[in-house]
């Protein structure tokens, strides 16, 4: 005899409804034996969080890396993903005589069951649902309660069922690059018997939250604006008035519009410790902004990461330029070989592509004639090989459109700069005041190619025949002295640079 899937399906839940009993997928069958911890945040997710993969068709029943949670639902990286009859969530909840309360984030806003002892509460579609006190060791399902779209759990935070003895207050002042400003919003999240979450800052800058319970810390934050840059402080559950929780928030720059030849050392001004994320729409050297994230500062070779390896576009530098310019990267791949770097305009539009080399010398990446725009620095999206690797940054430099015949005058070789034609290859080694007054500058005569040759002229730039101009200020000298200039095979250099003195 032949059923079709539909028609057992349905005999089944015809049976299970008459026996009275749970419909299938409804919630596992088993019970977690490891408690949840008060005070502690569990983040639901695939992506780092407590479990794998899975769809609810596979039937299978997965308990969480921490042995606290199981679940038979759809799981992916937004969270528990549950309809009714659709898979659910169990948990237990803590020994603790006083019980617990949990805080269930739906990042989906549909409407889901908490169910224990009999009874049961809904959520009715809100982001965050603050349950009732839960009694102790007792086992907590949780369930979709709507058919207009799965909830996605994506975290629970538990916290005691206690009530506060004592309440306090919490204060402090804001300013925005040191100045106190009125009108800002600051919230606190974690008290459920402050008088008012939300507050906003006084004429003075300062803010007040009242009847702060004394059984949980809690958090005081800032949002960022399109005006400065968000910010939080842990707050330690009070025994007192809590005073000076004070913010001085970093005011966002505007980068400035690139209209001149440039360079820009990236590192410069960056502060912190190695591996620190940078925050989206940081300005770095004046014209550079942080989009999205993934870019990290390195203090240890200062140098920034373009892109956190296996992020691809996830993190970005975004520039504008008012004119068509060439531009030369200076940067090296995080691992060995290479990794692929682009200049886009939006999306997978792409100005410019290439690679930049791991080695013991910085590569250049070199994109020519590029259009007056915003465009990021970024990686491509197919770029396989940045899986692995990341793009490190150094500097970036803009020359005028059609000059970057000679290459790559940002590239560094110890304390020198190279310069290459098609021709010849020109080192390049900045001079400080303190070696300029030694009077040691060699290779001079206008436009002859002479090495070695002692002059007491000083030059601040060197101009090759193409027009191409190399300014000791553009590389942060004083002057500029020539080690060493060879041709092809080691030919006699051509007459193709001419210096430029005071």
């Amino acid at each position: 005899m032949k059923f079709s899937f539909k028609k057992v399906v349905a005999a089944a839940l015809a049976a299970t409804m008459t026996l009275g009993c749970v419909p299938a997928f409804a919630t596992p069958s088993a019970d977690p034996e490891v408690a949840v911890v008060i005070g502690e945040t569990y983040d639901l997710t695939t992506g780092g969080g407590l479990f794998t993969k899975q769809k609810v068709t596979d039937n299978k029943v997965q308990t969480s890396t921490d042995g606290r949670f199981i679940s038979d639902a759809t799981i992916d990286g937004a969270g528990v993903n549950m309809k009714p009859d659709q898979g659910g969530l169990k948990l237990l909840t803590p020994g603790d005589a006083d019980g617990c309360k949990l805080i269930i984030t739906d990042g989906n806003e549909k409407d889901f069951k908490v169910s224990y002892n009999g009874k049961s509460e809904t959520s009715n579609g809100v982001s965050v649902y603050k349950t009732g006190v839960i009694p102790a060791n007792t086992v907590v399902t949780i369930e979709g309660n709507t058919t207009k779209g799965s909830t996605k759990i994506s975290s629970i935070q538990v916290k005691t069922g206690a009530s506060p003895t004592a309440f306090y207050s919490i204060s402090g002042t804001v300013k925005v690059n040191g100045v106190a400003k009125a009108g800002i919003p600051v919230v606190l999240e974690g008290s459920d018997d402050v008088t008012n979450p939300n507050v906003t800052t006084g004429d003075d800058g300062s803010y007040t939250f009242e009847h702060v319970g004394n059984l949980e810390g809690v958090t005081v934050s800032i949002a960022a604006t399109a005006e400065y840059f968000g910010a939080s402080k842990e707050v330690p559950a009070p025994s007192a008035n809590v005073t000076g929780v004070d913010f001085d928030l970093r005011i966002k720059e505007t980068p400035k519009e690139i209209s001149e030849p440039i360079k820009v050392d990236l590192i410069a001004g960056l502060t912190g410790a190695n591996n620190e994320p940078l925050e989206e729409d940081v300005v770095i050297g004046g014209y550079f902004k942080v989009v999205g994230n993934g870019l990290l500062m390195r203090a240890d070779n200062g140098s920034v990461y373009a892109l956190e390896a296996g992020k691809r576009e996830a993190g970005t530098l975004q520039f504008t330029t008012t004119k068509a310019f060439d531009i030369i990267i200076e940067c090296s791949s995080t691992g060995d070989g290479t990794s692929n770097i682009a200049i886009i305009k939006s999306g997978t539009d792409y100005a410019a592509t290439g690679t930049c080399q791991y080695s013991a010398v910085n590569t250049a990446f070199k994109a020519e004639n590029i259009p007056a725009g915003t465009y990021t620095i970024g990686a491509p999206t197919n770029a396989s090989s940045n899986t692995d690797k990341a793009v490190r940054l150094y500097s970036i430099k803009f020359v005028e459109a059609g000059q970057t015949k000679i290459a790559d005058t940002a590239v560094k070789v110890g304390s020198d700069y190279t310069a290459v034609d098609a021709e010849n290859t020109y080192i390049i080694h900045p001079v400080t005041e303190g070696e300029k007054e030694k009077n040691s500058l060699s290779l001079g005569n206008n436009k002859t190619a002479v090495a070695g040759t002692t002059t007491d002229t000083v030059y601040t730039a060197v101009q090759f025949g193409d027009s191409s101009t190399i300014k000791a200020a553009d590389i942060g000298a004083d002057t500029l002295y020539a080690v060493c200039v060879s041709g092809t095979n080691g030919a006699a250099p051509k007459a193709k640079f001419e210096w430029i003195s005071e």
